[in-house]
């Protein structure tokens, strides 16, 4: 019997259990160092190390080393004239029991071990050489011998196969991993998308501007995981910021970054360059320096401008990432989108409120046009109706056969039709003048007026109608002589008009007062102007007014308390309020249900007259 059988068979037995062992484990780097390792142990030698061949460089790289190696690992050596190089173009196991003497001797010295022996095979693949397998003993150990070569070969095939197995796994194992990167990036994209498109309709289905900005920047900021967001708009005249909406920061912190930001940074530069800004360390940016003070500190940030008819109108920004991670391309898309977004819904407010407005004007409008049809058709025709009846009465009086007409009757029914006229004309003049202030085309002519006189003249022409009335009207003038520069036909317009309703309000055997002084405004909605205020006053003893009918009572075409006559054309007050303002001046009221009532004309005093040549009134 062979006494080398034995000895042979227990090799192979441990060939089996070292290959089994290597094959237990698909991590690469782990059937490496198990394939040194086992080498080591199964040769009895003093180190191993598997190398790897670069063709570009022409280089050994020391993969991975067991033993004595150790201290060699990840070094590199020339492939020229190494043992690994006489291995790979013998296309077998290559056996030097004297490396210091041999043609390798001199690559082997400039490694950090010694090496006396050498035994190299190849890690021969499926594909193709993987590299070679080095086996390295002192001078100690019994020289490497043929047998040892065929065991290592062997060895070397099965490690072979092992890391190629083991690299087909990470190979798939990665290919796997990415797939299912993947998988939950387009998940996560088809969810963003889902998340745009339910903010979107978020946005677009409210039509209040305030609500619609806070939806914006909410949900740009949850798209995008950021800590903070806000959406600024422009005023009209795109000089300052007109809203500012914030996301992600409690109400007393908000109250607490004071003024709006100026435009100065980075929200600034948005709207100024009309560009979206992205950066993943914003204090690496000198824009950043300008953050409003109480505004939270930006490490990363994005900002895209909000523009509407191509031109930049505001800015929606968001800044600080979750998890200290930056904005990405995709995170810039949708801000795109949801800006987009919002500068439509904001168009689409603002042409909402335009167009109520425009409604709302379209309707008063129309109210107006029916009040001042109704006012034509019956106060205008009911004067002159009158003035045509007396007239007819008169005429046939004087063509009648008979006796004529008393002379005092003649001169009632002429008092009647004059005053019937006179009404007529105070209602078109009335109705003209209210045009024209509409209009812009009301011109009035500042000159020196004596108060005194203009009360006068105001009396005088009230009297016929008071005395009718039974209506005692009182001038309290003022202690010294008072002017006024103004229009004198307007300002007579408007004191004659607040008598006229004080009159036709008042009671039989009723007292209207007048007067006038310097007044300090209080009660006005205008500012004191230089000269101090000149008050023109009228005082009567009628009804009243309610509050509730306060407003109503200064609207065109309206009387709160028509009297029994139904003499009067509703525009009186509008018309005397409106040509107030015009000068500068206003009308106010003081009045109580069944106390009467005390309207005041303010004019400002110290204004210069105007020097005018061939004035047309």
């Amino acid at each position: 019997m062979d006494p080398s059988k034995p000895e042979r068979t227990e090799e192979l037995a441990a060939l089996y259990g070292i290959g089994s062992a290597i094959l237990s484990t698909l991590d690469v780097e782990a059937v490496l160092q198990r394939v040194c390792d086992n080498a080591q142990r199964l040769l009895n030698a003093d180190g191993a190390m598997v190398t790897e061949y670069h063709e570009e460089s022409g280089e050994f790289f020391l993969h991975t080393c067991s033993g004595s190696f150790v201290p060699a690992l990840h070094h590199t050596f020339p492939a020229e004239k190494s043992l690994s190089a006489r291995a790979l173009s013998h296309g077998e196991a290559v056996v030097d029991n004297d490396v210091p003497h041999g043609h390798a001797g001199a690559i082997a010295a400039k490694l950090p071990v010694p090496i006396d022996r050498a035994l190299i095979a190849l890690l021969n693949g499926r594909e193709g050489i993987l590299g070679t397998l080095v086996c390295t003993a002192s001078k100690e150990r019994d020289p490497f011998t043929e047998a040892d070569a065929q065991l290592l070969t062997a060895f070397a095939t099965q490690a072979a196969l092992a890391v190629e197995n083991a690299r087909y796994y990470q190979t798939e194992k990665t290919r796997a991993q990415e797939l299912e990167l993947l998988r939950r990036q387009r998940e996560e994209q088809i969810q963003r998308l889902h998340d745009l498109h339910a903010a979107g309709l978020a946005v677009t289905s409210d039509l209040d501007l305030d609500e619609l900005l806070h939806r914006v920047a909410q949900e740009a900021r949850k798209l995008t995981r950021a800590e903070y967001g806000a959406l600024g708009i422009l005023d009209d005249e795109k000089s300052e910021l007109a809203q500012f909406i914030t996301s992600g920061m409690p109400g007393e912190e908000v109250a607490e970054m004071g003024p709006l930001p100026q435009g100065h940074g980075l929200l600034g530069a948005v709207i100024r360059e009309d560009t979206t800004i992205r950066l993943s360390w914003a204090q690496e940016d000198k824009r950043s320096s300008a953050v409003p003070e109480g505004h939270p500190a930006p490490t990363s940030f994005l900002g895209v401008p909000v523009r509407v008819r191509g031109e930049a109108i505001g800015n929606l920004y968001l800044i600080n990432k979750a998890e200290g991670l930056a904005f990405t391309e995709q995170d810039e898309t949708i801000v795109k989108m949801l800006a987009a977004q919002a500068a439509v819904a904001i168009e689409n407010a603002r042409l909402f409120a335009e167009s109520e407005r425009l409604l709302a004007e379209l309707e008063a409008a129309h109210r107006a046009r029916n009040r001042l049809h109704a006012y034509v058709n019956h106060d205008l025709r009911n004067a002159l109706h009158g003035v045509s009846l007396w007239a007819e009465r008169l005429e046939q009086g004087a063509s009648a056969t008979g006796d004529s007409f008393d002379p005092e009757e003649v001169s009632e029914i002429a008092r009647k039709i004059l005053r019937g006229g006179t009404h007529a004309l105070r209602l078109v003049r009335d109705v003209l003048d209210l045009a024209r202030l509409e209009e812009g085309r009301l011109q009035t002519w500042p000159r020196r007026v004596v108060i005194n006189d203009l009360v006068e003249a105001a009396m005088d022409a009230i009297a016929p109608e008071a005395d009718r009335r039974g209506v005692e009207v009182v001038f309290q003038e003022p202690e010294t002589r008072m002017e006024l520069v103004a229009d004198p036909d307007r300002v007579l317009q408007i004191t004659l008009n607040l008598l006229s309703n004080a009159v036709k309000f008042s009671p039989s055997n009723g007292t209207v007062s007048l007067g006038a002084s310097a007044g300090d405004g209080v009660g006005t909605p205008l500012m004191q102007p230089e000269g101090g205020w000149v008050a023109i006053w009228v005082k009567d003893e009628g009804p009243g007014i309610a509050p509730e009918d306060l407003e109503r009572a200064w609207g065109e075409f309206q009387q709160v308390s028509p009297d029994e006559s139904g003499d009067g054309s509703g525009i009186g007050l509008a018309l005397s309020r409106q040509m107030a303002e015009h000068m500068g001046g206003t009308l106010t009221v003081e009045t109580a249900v069944g106390q009467g009532s005390r309207f005041t004309l303010w004019m400002p005093a110290g204004m210069e007259k105007e020097e005018r040549n061939g004035w047309i009134g």
